[in-house]
């Protein structure tokens, strides 16, 4: 299924509706054209997602509703065995 990602502030429960910022909202309606009843994923920043379907869009705001909640990914970044060593490259 192709559905896209987008950051969300908001803790995630399912069935629990939530209303997406300016921003996001006029990104899914005016950009990428998202429809109701689309699906989206969002994405808290801090490693947690869920599947979401858009239930509700007005001209600047959008409401979903979380249906499924995804397995926590712990995130990957800069800040493992690399950066070590990409720091004492810079340093050296």
């Amino acid at each position: 299924m192709n559905y896209t990602r987008i950051f969300c502030e908001h803790d995630f429960k399912l069935n629990k509706d939530l209303t997406l910022t300016k921003e996001s909202s006029m990104h899914l309606i005016k950009v990428l054209r998202k429809k109701e009843g689309s699906s989206v994923e969002l994405f808290n920043g801090k490693g947690l997602s869920c599947k979401a379907e858009i239930i509700s869009l007005t001209k600047k705001l959008a409401k979903v509703r979380p249906i499924e909640n995804l397995c926590y990914k712990k995130r990957k970044g800069i800040y493992g065995e690399y950066f070590y060593v990409l720091t004492w490259l810079f340093i050296y």
